[in-house]
């Protein structure tokens, strides 16, 4: 990785560093590396793919070259006066107890300091993905075609994704747009909360976890009616019935 690639991170609008210095919890006391280092390093190493875990990461950040970490500002060393990069215990630490839904908010506030706005014509494709090297799933929400990240809530071990969505849902701000969401979130609820609660359009897979619902879809829907065949561009899933449009739009 070279280190023009990392210079763009502290160049862009200041908000996000400044931002996430001012969400730092840890003691002024022994601390070395500024929040914003320590994320920005995680992030990079996630994005390498150098794999998961606190070790991958620190093994990424001791092959950051000098230019690299100068540009991570890494905490120089007052006798060696050399950069060093923060230890495994300390991204064990920051990861373990970061505010994580501050972060996301500052997050998709930079996306969109570089990127611009999300597009109005985008739908918001909501899904679940298990996160590789680890037992925790995610509930995700993406603009798409732009791909913009709009959302993450995590799934408590407790229950599923479909709860986890409805809350992900909740704070998002959906008016206008059309909703897309594999057969698991085919539920009363999810489809109110979106079509009444948020004013949003929705596209929801009907398949056999509703029989009632598919035999009566398929008794009243013409067999030609898009997209009742097909693959659904979520899960690769045959799809069963379409989506259904706010009654104000």
């Amino acid at each position: 990785m070279k280190n023009q690639r990392l210079r763009p991170v502290w160049r862009t609008p200041n908000r996000c560093p400044a931002s996430l210095n001012a969400l730092d919890w840890r003691q002024r006391i022994g601390k070395r590396h500024g929040l914003p280092t320590v994320l920005a390093i995680i992030a990079l190493a996630c994005l390498s793919g150098v794999g998961q875990g606190y070790r991958a990461v620190s093994r990424f950040a001791k092959r950051l070259t000098k230019l690299q970490r100068r540009a991570l500002r890494c905490w120089i060393h007052p006798d060696t006066a050399k950069s060093q990069v923060p230890s495994e215990a300390v991204f064990q630490r920051v990861l373990q107890l970061v505010p994580r839904r501050q972060i996301e908010a500052i997050a998709i506030e930079w996306q969109n300091d570089l990127l611009g706005p999300v597009p109005a014509t985008d739908a918001v494709v909501i899904d679940g993905k298990e996160v590789r090297g680890a037992d925790r799933m995610l509930v995700n929400a993406i603009a798409q075609p732009s791909q913009r990240l709009l959302g993450v809530e995590a799934v408590d071990k407790k229950t599923n994704e479909i709860p986890t969505a409805r809350t992900l849902i909740q704070r998002l701000d959906l008016k206008g747009r059309i909703v897309q969401l594999d057969g698991m979130h085919t539920q009363h609820q999810t489809v109110h909360q979106i079509l009444y609660e948020k004013g949003a359009d929705y596209s929801l897979i009907l398949r056999d976890n509703q029989p009632t619902l598919l035999q009566t879809a398929q008794q009243l829907l013409p067999a030609d009616l898009p997209p009742c065949t097909g693959e659904d561009s979520l899960s690769g899933r045959t799809q069963g019935i379409p989506g259904h449009r706010h009654p104000d739009h």
